[in-house]
């Protein structure tokens, strides 16, 4: 339930931003993406608008209830995705990718975990 009101929480935040147009939003689970047998499942997929660029986005709302191995799992599952070339076909552009956290300690744990899955 928390989480499901995060989500609802950034769309109306996204909604509420000066200056900038939401032009496309989807929820899961219209936002998954499908690719090499595989599902990616972003919590939220916006398109928005400043009037004179478009910007693509996929919103991962961390709760601190995953494991960071989960979430490390999650971002090779982005990778994956990114080079699998469908989004890019289908929609012409890669997503960035945002990670919402709860705070700086969440921040630094999962950074460090990242970090060090990289070596």
């Amino acid at each position: 339930m928390n989480h499901t009101l995060a989500v609802s929480e950034l769309n109306v935040q996204l909604m509420g931003m000066a200056g900038i147009a939401v032009v496309d939003v989807q929820f899961e689970p219209n936002c998954w993406r499908t690719y090499s047998g595989n599902t990616l499942k972003p919590d939220l997929y916006a398109v928005t608008s400043d009037g004179e660029y478009e910007d693509s986005w996929f919103f991962e709302i961390d709760l601190a209830t995953e494991a960071p191995s989960r979430i490390l799992s999650k971002c090779e599952q982005y990778q994956d995705y990114y080079r699998s070339g469908v989004e890019q076909s289908d929609y012409g552009v890669f997503p960035k990718v945002v990670w919402i956290i709860p705070d700086s300690k969440r921040r630094d744990s999962l950074q460090g975990h990242i970090r060090q899955s990289a070596n």
